[in-house]
């Protein structure tokens, strides 16, 4: 669940995985839930555990400079369309962190809306593991 000041509380995503990706990195993915408010955000998400390195976008993260191993680096694969308002950090094809610790899992995006990566996060959402 999402923050509950968002969407009349239902923000709401489920983690998929782990898959195999490219080169045999570990995939998980994020998708909207059963229920969730279709501003849902983001509304999908594609990441990979384990090293920088060995992560299909490790020259991308290289070229932000982003070297923190407290994330797992993916990107968005698409935007609510129904949304309000612009979820501009968390665009199509934003590069993302996720984190997660005990049962939050926090994502940030590391991408402006004029697709230019940055070192440090612009936003980000989190959601709580629900019992």
């Amino acid at each position: 669940m999402g923050p509950p000041t968002l969407g009349s509380g239902k923000f709401l995503v489920a983690v998929n995985g782990p898959g195999v990706g490219p080169g045999g990195a570990t995939l998980w993915s994020l998708t909207p839930a059963s229920g969730a408010n279709c501003a849902t955000y983001p509304q999908s998400v594609t990441w990979y555990t384990g090293p920088i390195a060995d992560n299909p976008l490790a020259a991308r993260l290289k070229k932000a400079n982003i070297t923190s191993t407290f994330y797992s680096y993916g990107l968005v694969g698409f935007s609510p369309s129904c949304a309000a308002g612009s979820y501009t950090y968390f665009s199509s094809g934003a590069l993302v962190g996720l984190s997660q610790v005990g049962g939050s899992l926090t994502i940030v995006s590391f991408s402006a809306g004029n697709g230019v990566d940055s070192s440090i996060p612009l936003d980000e959402i989190s959601y709580t593991l629900l019992p």
